[in-house]
């Protein structure tokens, strides 16, 4: 064990004589993650963050009957209809009632059916699915307690297309604040300009028994949830976190290339090999490495800390994150790249060549 320790000693001595005879590169190769972090922090002092009060939305009628003409378009136009399943007089009269549509909605026996319609490529504006088991039904009398309806929308008509993303939850971006706060409809994907709220409003009131119109259904309002004041910080958008992360892995790029380079130095002249001929061990040779860019980068991260928890114009680059937990953060990324930089050096023999590559 001894004997290994003083291989070890040896090995760092040589690593830190490597680095003393280059106290400029040295130097460098420790200022610059907190260089290119500070080019983060000059944006940050730029971008204000502003405080936003709450949002109110006004209340909205769920059946807008000025839908009615673009529903009615879609099923004049051409190889479209509107589909529905199971067949029943009963579901028909619910949908003609609802749309107040001149045009007759094309029933199928069950939901295979119609799924194997709109597979076969079936244009259609709509289709509804209610249960299989109101095939036939001539009234609500007999309906289930628990009845399920699917109210399929094309995500595209023409020309136009728009998913729903019904796989999400939450927006693939989020930012601070309500969603476009300008619309008191909820935005995309447009569950009421599309449609959705009205068809899914009329055909529950047709099916509790107010389908024929004239009865005197309930008016049904609808209100997005008022939002609570926020912080509107644009520095934290969908554009700015991303460069971000590019600054933060632009900054250990440097060391990380010039670790390679130094390794396959080594490799190329033939010293890697002279040392395991004088009985040094592979791993102990890894280990050195691993230790020497280590330190390096533990005093880089230390600073790059300090400068991104500073406080610029009223606010730091990573304003609400804890200065342990972001150094903890750096600590365990820069183990994992001096690791794949190890990996990517085994590749390469000769140092120029591992050096223009690396940085491609």
């Amino acid at each position: 064990m001894g004997n290994q320790l003083n291989k070890f000693i040896l090995l760092m001595w040589k690593n830190w004589t490597l680095l003393k005879r280059r106290p400029i590169h040295t130097a460098f190769e420790i200022i610059y993650p907190v260089l290119i972090c500070c080019i983060l922090v000059s944006v940050r002092s730029i971008i204000s963050a502003d405080q936003r009060d709450k949002v109110e939305f006004p209340p909205f009628d769920a059946a807008d009957y000025s839908y009615l003409s673009s529903l009615n378009d879609c099923n004049t136009t051409a190889g479209y209809r509107i589909g529905y399943s199971p067949n029943s007089p009963f579901l028909k009269d619910v949908i003609i009632n609802a749309l107040k549509s001149p045009s007759t909605p094309v029933g199928y026996n069950n939901k295979a059916e119609l799924d194997a319609a709109i597979d076969n490529h079936i244009s259609f504006c709509f289709v509804i699915q209610f249960n299989d088991e109101l095939s036939g039904a001539l009234d609500n009398k007999n309906l289930p307690s628990n009845l399920d309806i699917t109210i399929r929308l094309p995500s595209e008509i023409g020309d136009s297309k728009n998913e729903w993303f019904t796989n999400i939850l939450y927006p693939m971006s989020q930012t601070p604040g309500p969603r476009e706060p300008e619309n008191g409809y909820g935005g995309d994907p447009g569950y009421f300009d599309r449609g959705f709220l009205f068809l899914q409003e009329r055909i529950t009131l047709g099916l509790i028994g107010y389908g024929s119109i004239d009865a005197p259904a309930p008016d049904i309002k609808m209100q997005r949830f008022p939002y609570p004041g926020w912080l509107d910080d644009r520095f934290y958008g969908s554009g700015m976190s991303t460069m971000v992360t590019m600054m933060i892995m632009i900054s250990f790029m440097y060391n990380y290339i010039n670790t390679i380079r130094a390794i396959t130095n080594e490799k190329e002249k033939q010293l890697k090999e002279s040392m395991k001929i004088m009985g040094l061990p592979g791993w102990l040779h890894w280990v050195a490495w691993f230790l020497r860019s280590f330190i390096i980068l533990l005093l880089a991260i230390i600073l790059i800390v300090i400068v991104v928890k500073l406080n610029v114009a009223n606010a730091a680059v990573f304003t609400h994150s804890d200065g342990t937990v972001l150094f903890i953060f750096f600590l365990l990324f820069a183990c994992s790249t001096i690791t794949f930089t190890f990996l990517i050096s085994v590749f390469f023999t000769k140092g120029a060549f591992s050096f223009s590559r690396y940085r491609l």
